[in-house]
């Protein structure tokens, strides 16, 4: 609409006077085929086939029918593509006279719609006729579009009557090609603007050519072209008997996860000599439905569109209109042109011969043509079908392989390599992968057999992988293991080839998968398959590493040393606490009679001997020297071993610290003959006898934080380790035992060898009446103690029963009931037959009589209970109670402390008891 409302002259100007006659009349000609096919067509209704391939293509194909320009263009690339593919059908098409197929527009014999053929047959009418006769059957709104169209060229038809000598017929030329293999006749449908445009490209070189070149070029066959005449020279027909060199295809991409259509062919020139690209052709064969079946043909590159040169090592790009990439192409076939699975191209020189044929697919009984095996792959997504190295073996099967798409085009250049190796068909012998330790470093050590290539190249290498599993799906970074390579050239010299990788962290504790592969630094896609083993790092690495406990009290229990030797060397520790003790990270430390210090177990995190594991609450945990046999001495396992060359002798030390460097726990020893065995004392009172016999299992816990006599030098081996029974320190009081003395009541016993908080004992009566004694503070480490008071005072009689309380945090934490046995509170306990005179004038004649006390330095006798037998009366001034101090034994040796007289108010006249209590 804005074409006819334009006053543009040069817009008008290239309408109607360049483009539409050029197109109508190539349309226009095209009517004679399009209504002939529609009456084979009717005949034989099978043909429908060879123009509409699925339905999406037939409704796409109606729907062009109200748009009469658009459909006969797309008639006329239907017309070439299935000329060519049904060359022996057609070819017997005799094209109805034109004046014939007006007529016939009336009653057709199928119809396309009646506006599409009246319109178009009076298009052709008119421009043949040089009139604007419209036919009258048609009505006024069906007409006025193309009215105007025709009436404007017939305008310019008059003004210059040169292009009534316009072609209006399609050139047919007839010609015997190889297809494939065989010979079979084939129609080639030529362009009228295809041939305009060679006649052009011919009248310049014509015009260059002297006069005889010309005579001889006029005399060349000429063809007479059918449907209205005129003469041409068909320009491939000097490049027909020529002989070519072989381009090959090099590249396939026949579809996208975005775009199915999104395609490329990409052509090479393996020569060294430029190739002229004039009237090759590439075909397409679509895919078979029946292994019988002859397949639908599409003319990608006609050879009637090629030209230009391809250089030597240099590529030609063929795309469709979707295709995305950033290469330019050289050609680009049209848009209903496509590609899919299992399609056939075949390459065709100009002399017809088969420059290369390339199938592929998913299935080899639906691909038409290949050379010796077709490429198959199930999943070609995002990829591209590229030659390996632009080898070519006559099989598709071998010559290609998938990759990420790299189209290029005329620009490029790339010679075939001379060192390049399909790594996919090497092998490799005798591969294996092991694991080796040394006391500070563990090797994972590779062995194969290089493959026997003999080339020499720097182009290859190995590749380290790891994983769990034998899939190498996901695989372990090298550094998690502390390998800091993880590449080696590859030799390919057939030699026995071994690679050491120094290891120094376990990412997992389990078995791991070692594989290798072959990789091209040229080609990053080009990989081998990959070969495995599997190994094992040792335990000691793949622990985890937790953080050991600090702050707390291990204690050295027990040491074993050997002069000259270290074999069964061992230290035994022992946790005094009532909770587990993480040791990783912890260390002992030697030091020798000149002070220099050495670690027993390396601090390096690749180390093999380390101090690892956890000591039970009041457990053990024995360490060795890696040369023992303690299983076989003592029935007993060492739970971790240090170095044979760690060894101890006289006047050495031993320093326990934990994994902040601190030290917890320092033994030193002196000399000694042969061999020492040194074991910590449960309690501060023990003895070589008392821990062999009821100390024995009371724990090794004796701790004066001096470091000075915690230890008893001993006559047998005594090694426990963390499966060895908890030996918990007594939180009690242990060996108690009551004994009296005349009055006195003495209490032993040993104190609690745990250390207890908030802690005190107490002395009570049966009637839980708490005795006012002295009494020592709670200590540990089963300090013997004793306890000694006057029971007489506290009226306390032989089978009367007290209690010795130990009381924590003011609860009763233990009870010991004791008996009171043989104590004996008299001053004076008379034979029987002692006679005593009362009032005598004579105080000489009085029998004194005496009773041994014992006084507390502290506390005083308040209480004196005397037994007097047979006493009848007391009178007088002469009864007197006197304490003396001890002097030499004897009465009244020592020096007078006390005197006092008994009177008779304190024993009355006339009482004769058993026991008289004398208040003092």
């Amino acid at each position: 609409d804005e074409i006819f409302t334009t006053e543009d002259p040069e817009i008008l100007y290239f309408y109607f006077e360049i483009i539409l006659p050029k197109i109508i009349p190539l349309s226009s000609s095209l009517i004679d085929l399009y209504f002939r096919t529609i009456e084979e067509i009717e005949k034989d209704p099978s043909l429908l086939s060879f123009y509409i391939y699925e339905n999406e293509d037939k409704n796409w194909f109606i729907s062009l029918l109200n748009n009469p320009l658009k459909l006969l263009l797309a008639i006329k690339g239907r017309l070439l593509t299935t000329l060519w593919e049904n060359g022996e059908k057609l070819s017997s098409f005799r094209l109805p006279n034109i004046s014939n197929l007006i007529d016939r527009f009336r009653k057709p014999l199928i119809t396309p719609p009646t506006k599409y053929v009246f319109n178009i047959a009076n298009i052709y009418y008119s421009i043949n006729a040089n009139t604007q006769q419209i036919n009258q059957d048609t009505n006024e709104s069906e007409l006025t579009y193309f009215e105007e169209i025709i009436g404007r060229i017939n305008k310019n038809i008059k003004n210059n009557p040169s292009t009534t000598t316009l072609n209006f017929s399609e050139n047919i030329e007839t010609e015997t090609t190889d297809s494939l293999n065989m010979e079979i006749q084939t129609t080639i449908v030529t362009s009228t603007d295809d041939i305009e445009i060679d006649k052009e490209r011919e009248e310049k070189e014509e015009n260059t050519e002297n006069t005889e070149n010309e005579e001889q070029e006029n005399t060349k066959e000429q063809q007479i072209v059918r449907g209205g005449g005129g003469i041409y020279r068909d320009k491939c027909d000097e490049y027909k008997n020529k002989s070519y060199p072989n381009l090959i295809i090099s590249e396939i991409q026949f579809e996208t996860e975005e775009d199915k259509d999104d395609e490329f062919i990409e052509i090479y020139n393996p020569n060294n000599e430029e190739i002229d690209l004039t009237c090759w052709q590439l075909e397409k064969y679509s895919s078979l439905s029946t292994p019988t079946e002859t397949p639908s043909l599409q003319i990608l590159l006609p050879k009637t569109k090629s030209s230009g040169l391809i250089k030597p090592y240099s590529f030609y790009l063929i795309t469709s209109k979707n295709y995305s990439g950033t290469i330019t192409p050289d050609y680009i076939y049209a848009e209903s042109y496509y590609l899919s699975k299992n399609n056939s191209l075949v390459l065709r020189k100009p002399n017809g011969e088969i420059s290369d044929i390339v199938g592929f697919g998913g299935d080899k009984e639906k691909i038409y043509k290949f050379e010796n095996n077709p490429f198959i792959s199930q999943d070609f997504t995002n990829k591209s079908i590229q030659r390996i190295n632009y080898q070519d073996t006559n099989d598709n099967s071998r010559d290609f392989w998938l990759r990420n798409p790299s189209p290029k085009n005329s620009a490029f250049q790339e010679k075939p390599r001379k060192d390049f190796i399909n790594l996919n068909e090497v092998e490799i012998e005798n591969f294996n992968a092991s694991v080796t330790t040394t006391e500070e470093n563990i090797y994972l050590n590779i062995k194969f057999k290089e493959p026997s290539l003999n080339i020499a190249t720097t182009n290859y290498f190995y590749e380290i992988l790891v994983s769990t599993s034998s899939n190498f799906q996901n695989n372990i970074d090298l550094n998690e293991f502390g390998i800091t390579t993880s590449t080696f050239l590859s030799k390919f010299n057939g030699e026995d080839r071994e690679e050491t990788l120094e290891v120094n962290k376990c990412p997992l504790n389990t078995q791991f998968y070692l594989g290798i592969r072959i990789k091209d630094i040229l080609d990053e896609e080009n990989l081998s398959k990959i070969w495995h083993s599997t190994f094992t790092l040792p335990e000691y690495l793949c622990e985890e590493e937790t953080q050991g406990t600090n702050n707390v009290k291990i204690l050295i229990s027990e040491i074993f040393i050997r002069e000259g030797t270290s074999t069964n060397e061992y230290i035994e520790l022992y946790n005094p606490n009532n909770f587990e003790i993480n040791l990783n990270g912890w260390n002992l430390i030697k030091v020798n009679r000149e002070g220099k210090e050495e670690y027993l177990f390396s601090t390096s995190t690749k180390r093999k001997y380390k101090l690892k594991g956890k000591i039970k609450p009041y457990g053990y945990f024995l360490i060795a020297n890696v040369n023992n046999n303690l299983k076989e001495q003592f029935g007993i396992l060492p739970d971790v071993v240090y170095s044979k060359d760690k060894d101890f002798a006289k006047n050495n030390k031993i320093k326990l610290i934990n994994s902040n460097n601190e030290i917890v726990d320092i033994v030193e020893w002196q000399n000694f003959d042969d061999e020492l065995i040194l074991i910590r004392k449960g309690g501060i009172e023990s003895t070589k006898e008392s821990m062999k016999n009821e100390e024995k299992n009371f724990g090794n816990s004796y701790d004066n934080d001096e470091n000075q006599n915690e230890f008893i030098e001993f006559d047998e081996n005594e090694p426990q380790n963390s499966d060895s029974q908890q030996e918990i320190p007594p939180d009690y009081l242990t060996f108690v035992n009551l004994k009296t003395d005349k009055q006195n009541i003495i209490i032993e016993f040993n104190s609690p060898y745990s250390k207890l908080n908030n802690a005190f004992y107490e002395i009570r009566k049966e009637n839980d009446e708490k005795l006012d004694v002295t009494l020592p503070e709670v200590k540990n480490f089963g300090k013997k103690e004793i306890i000694e008071f006057n029971g007489c005072y506290f009226d306390l009689e032989n089978s009367n029963k007290i209690s010795l309380l130990l009381v924590v945090n003011d609860e009763i934490k233990h009870k010991y009931d004791l008996e009171i046995r043989n104590l004996d509170c008299s001053i004076y306990k008379a034979e029987g037959n002692e006679t005593i005179s009362w009032g005598m004038q004579s105080p000489t004649n009085l029998r004194k009589i005496a009773q041994e006390i014992k006084i507390d330095k502290v506390i005083y006798i308040k209480k004196v209970k005397l037994k007097l037998s047979k006493m009848d009366k007391l009178e007088g001034d002469n009864v007197w109670l006197k304490i003396y101090s001890f002097g030499n034994g004897k009465p009244e040796t020592g020096n007078l402390i006390y005197s006092t007289k008994i009177s008779e108010e304190t024993i009355p006249k006339g009482f004769n008891p058993e026991w008289v209590e004398f208040n003092f």
